[in-house]
């Protein structure tokens, strides 16, 4: 899938299908970055930054005062108190944001979370919704969608958020 969106505003294919309630028979787009097995491109990774843009400046649409309040307050956290958030994927997807980027998710799980054993170490075997194994392989002509014809989904973005 990656050749086939290089050149657009897409900065990251999810490699999980975390939703399992919901079934998908082609590749849906989405504003939230699925960080679960996902792959992206150097030219997009080289936007990532620590450094967080203003609040107001990302271009991002938000479906109700509830997720903008959200973000915001995530991003006021991030930027007063950096060392309590000990992690890169706030980063990313507000990278993502401020570029103005959206992410695709696949009609299947492409990835094997294999952190679920005996001994992991924020989970064990059968203790979680979201310990995911990969499906069969993609049929990436079956699941493509050219980007003209992919639109952002504020219901899947409800789903995610």
């Amino acid at each position: 899938m990656l050749p086939l969106y290089r050149d657009t505003d897409i900065f990251c294919i999810g490699g999980s299908l975390i939703l399992s309630e919901t079934q998908f028979t082609t590749t849906k787009m989405t504003k939230y970055p699925l960080i679960w097995g996902w792959a992206s491109w150097r030219d997009k990774w080289e936007k990532f930054s620590f450094k967080l843009p203003h609040f107001k400046a990302m271009q991002i649409t938000y479906f109700s005062q509830q997720e903008k309040n959200y973000w915001r307050n995530k991003h006021k956290e991030i930027t007063y108190f950096p060392d309590l958030i000990n992690t890169w994927d706030y980063y990313w997807l507000f990278s993502i944001w401020a570029n103005g980027g959206k992410c695709l998710i696949p009609p299947i799980n492409l990835i094997q979370n294999i952190g679920f054993v005996t001994g992991g170490t924020h989970f064990k075997a059968g203790e979680s919704d979201y310990e995911i194994k990969a499906q069969e392989e993609l049929d990436v002509e079956a699941a493509y969608v050219p980007r003209h014809k992919l639109f952002s989904d504020s219901g899947l973005d409800l789903m995610i958020f």
